[in-house]
């Protein structure tokens, strides 16, 4: 048995390896690779038996594939698995080859088996190395994980010291200077702060370690809450903090508040940051994606300093602004776009700037949101009269157009003097709204205008602070909210949205409940134990300290005060406090404690640190610095329940 001439020459010039061999395991065939990689000449193996030159082949799987292509013409695939190969073969540099070997029954020979062999080597290596990057990454992402934990404990205990001494002097009766002292160190504390979570959050975003966490909530009343937040300094400014929710009603949505929160936030203190005078408006709507699946749009326009096109797609990077000038003069790290960006992303959605030096920027974001159904627009003030007067172009239309959509026939002045000149023709109004400015000038002929007539005044100004109260009109605070007006149709005001912590000072007023209750602080940090200790005796409550977990499972053990909850801090020398959850609650410290309240107070405020808090047998989660309110909150909310 022999392979033709012209076989041969075809597969001599194959890259890969060729042999032939009959049912006896006799070379047919031994092409040029193979003789280059085994060093065995064609000449000197033909006619041999493949077993006599590679004795290690008896039994292997190799022989049992050649037995079953020349006896059953069944082929083989045999990719890596020889470790070593039983058919030694080396490279120019005399390296053993890894090799993939298929057997198959050789048509040109009949009862023969071709056998074809694969240089992997480099293929190996290369996976080899792809999955040593992967580990690599996976270590350096564990690292990274480690490090932030670490970092956010080891910055913000420190700053739980310095913030919480300073919450406790703003109780302190103190000479004037000291009180600026201290507002200014307060001030400075807090921006520290705003830094490091913008830090902490790039980092955990870029480590994957940010989950969205959708929850229920009222769409108005979260953005109402989150603007109001920012009126105060816009008005200090003189700009005008305008919210457009005319296309936007109150509907429940699913999102993740905390982090639709953080970039509404981020985006609206960069526009009264950058913004020196004029006003920043921020419109909010809804628009179908698919059945029951939404995206939420918002838009943020100011009049500020604008921002040069070549900048703009930098600006979403981290560390970026658009030139060293603007960080010196407005500060911040340049992180807060690229955290918005980022967090858009994970929601779904995106985020795009259009500007225009001199004139002013537009950010414009949407995410994904889930609603039942969107309820339908109200006309509550369908057929009236409703004048508006007020100087600020957009605030004048985009109230114009809320009340429109309600039905109302509306009636638009900037001045005093178009004022005058509208209800000088005796028109009925069922509403007048006018801006302080306004009203302050046209007060005298306004109020001899209502003796004879009808209309509900309403001033619109941006402090209580601005007229004095008055039964002769009403007063909303800028920026004017759907439910300010709605509250005024059915005669009263609305009152200030409040945050998520309900009733604060009912809380922290509340003497007597605090003073039955003891504490147990365990804390390790010296000045963390005076603050926690400071915090709880504003509150009134009765408290012990111990500096770590061993000792606190030893002091419920023997204690004769019984102790209702726990501030347990996480991260302790000796033992730490998610060991001493763990054995309070396998009843260590006796069957009357293994209910008792835990709360985890640690500087740790990563996702997973909540959860592994509560996976622990801990019942909620205080971060540090402390702030007493929450504090206050959340006491009595565990306390209560016992």
């Amino acid at each position: 048995m022999s392979v033709s001439n012209e076989c041969s020459e075809i597969l001599n010039q194959l890259n890969l390896g060729i042999a032939v061999v009959d049912s006896d395991y006799k070379i047919v065939f031994w092409n040029q690779w193979l003789v280059s990689h085994s060093g065995f000449d064609e000449k000197m193996v033909v006619g041999q038996s493949l077993l006599e030159v590679y004795p290690k082949l008896k039994g292997t799987r190799l022989q049992q594939a050649i037995q079953a292509s020349t006896m059953q013409k069944l082929p083989s695939v045999l990719s890596r698995v020889f470790n070593p190969s039983p058919l030694p073969l080396y490279d120019k540099s005399n390296h053993r080859i890894k090799q993939s070997i298929t057997v198959k029954p050789f048509s040109n020979c009949p009862n023969c088996s071709v056998i074809q062999i694969i240089d992997v080597t480099s293929s190996v290596a290369r996976e080899k190395a792809l999955e040593k990057q992967v580990i690599e990454r996976r270590n350096a992402e564990q690292a990274k994980s480690a490090f932030l934990a670490n970092m956010s404990h080891e910055i913000r205990t420190p700053l739980n010291g310095i913030i919480g001494m300073l919450e406790l002097l703003q109780g302190e009766e103190l000479p004037t200077k000291l009180i600026q002292y201290l507002n200014i160190a307060t001030n400075s504390a807090d921006a520290l702060l705003f830094i490091i979570n913008d830090i902490l959050d790039f980092s955990k975003i870029e480590a994957g370690k940010v989950d969205i966490s959708p929850v229920e909530f009222e769409i108005l009343p979260f953005f109402q809450e989150v603007i109001s937040g920012f009126a105060v300094n816009a008005h200090k400014k003189g700009i005008e903090l305008i919210f457009d929710a005319s296309q936007l009603n109150n509907t429940t949505v699913v999102a993740d508040k905390q982090r639709l929160r953080q970039i509404v936030s981020n985006l609206i203190s960069n526009a009264v940051k950058f913004t020196e005078k004029g006003e920043v408006v921020i419109e909010a709507y809804i628009q179908s994606v698919s059945h029951q699946h939404f995206q939420l749009v918002c838009k943020i326009l100011d009049t500020g300093i604008g921002i040069e096109p070549h900048i703009i797609t930098k600006l979403f990077e981290p560390f970026q602004q658009s030139d060293c000038s603007i960080s010196r003069r407005f500060g911040g790290t340049g992180l807060g776009l690229a955290i918005a960006k980022q967090l858009c992303h994970l929601m779904g959605g995106d985020i795009s700037l259009s500007s225009k030096v001199g004139e002013g920027s537009c950010f414009e974001f949407d995410v994904l949101i889930h609603i039942e159904e969107q309820p339908p627009s109200i006309k509550l003030l369908l057929q009236k009269n409703c004048l508006i007067a007020e100087a600020n172009q957009s605030s004048n239309a985009i109230l114009a157009k809320q009340l429109k959509a309600w039905g109302a026939r509306v009636r638009q002045v900037h001045n005093e003097q178009s004022l005058m000149d509208v209800i000088s023709k005796q028109t009925q109004f069922d509403y007048v709204f006018l801006s302080s400015e306004v009203f302050i000038q046209a007060e005298a002929q306004i109020t001899v205008w209502q003796e004879t007539h009808s209309a509900q005044l309403v001033i619109m100004q941006n402090d209580w602070h601005t007229l004095p109260s008055s039964a002769l009109y009403w007063q909303i605070i800028k920026p004017i909210y759907k439910s300010d007006i709605q509250a005024l149709t059915l005669d009263t005001l609305a009152s200030p949205i409040e945050n998520s912590c309900d009733n604060h000072e009912h809380y922290i007023q509340d003497p007597t409940f605090a003073s039955e209750h003891v504490v147990l602080i365990v804390e390790d940090n010296p000045i963390n134990q005076i603050v926690a200790k400071e915090c709880l005796k504003r509150l009134g409550y009765q408290f012990s300290i111990v500096d770590n977990g061993e000792l606190a499972l030893d002091y419920l053990k023997h204690t004769h005060h019984l102790i209702d909850l726990i501030l347990m801090d996480c991260q302790m020398p000796v033992m730490d406090g998610f060991t001493c959850t763990s054995k309070i609650r396998d009843g260590e410290c006796g069957e009357r404690y293994q209910s008792i309240p835990i709360l985890a107070l640690t500087a740790n405020v990563i996702e997973s640190e909540r959860d592994r808090c509560l996976n622990h047998g801990m019942n909620d989660f205080l971060s540090k610095p402390i702030n007493l309110e929450l504090l206050a909150v959340m006491l009595h909310k565990w306390l209560d329940k016992r």
